[in-house]
């Protein structure tokens, strides 16, 4: 990418770049990315004993998953710092809206909210790093900050990093700061 300035190059260090997955955000760095994203599954069982129904977990798109009537795409999308997307999950009786937005190179927000039908479902967003190349030395913490978590760290290429996730009026949000 040495074509293209060094500003262009850090307008696009965050994004929605994991094809394959449902909804995600990655840092564009080697050998190792920053990755976050949503999964979500029906939960079954009384409150003191539930249990996640692992045969409807929804992380990536998978073709047998759109023949039962699966939807998901991106609706809007500026390729760089926006995009709008309607997920759609009949098997799990679950509707998501997803936003990401990215203002600065550095920061950025996503927003999901939604509808579940009859029973329980379990919502997870996961935050992690994805050392293609073997352990490189990144670490995160996990921390609360009133009604927010906090997860910082640091990897070799990235630098050091804070996210804060936070719940309100019925959708989770998280914003990022590196």
């Amino acid at each position: 990418l040495e074509h293209f300035s060094a500003e262009h190059n850090e307008s696009l260090l965050w994004g929605t770049y994991r094809p394959g997955v449902l909804f995600g955000v990655k840092s564009r760095t080697h050998p190792e990315s920053v990755v976050a994203g949503l999964m979500w599954t029906s939960v079954s069982g009384k409150e003191d004993k539930l249990r996640v129904d692992a045969s409807t977990l929804r992380h990536t798109c998978e073709e047998s998953e759109t023949r039962e009537g699966l939807k998901f795409g991106f609706s809007e999308h500026d390729g760089a710092s926006y995009g709008k997307q309607r997920i759609e999950d009949p098997g799990n009786g679950v509707e998501l809206d997803t936003y990401f937005y990215k203002g600065e190179p550095r920061r950025w927000a996503l927003r999901v909210s939604g509808t579940a039908g009859k029973g329980k479902k379990a919502l997870f967003f996961y935050f992690g790093i994805d050392e293609e190349a073997g352990p490189s030395g990144g670490s995160i913490t996990v921390e609360s900050e009133g009604e927010a978590t906090v997860l910082s760290g640091s990897t070799p290429s990235l630098g050091a990093f804070r996210v804060t996730a936070a719940l309100g009026g019925g959708a989770h949000r998280a914003a990022w700061a590196a």
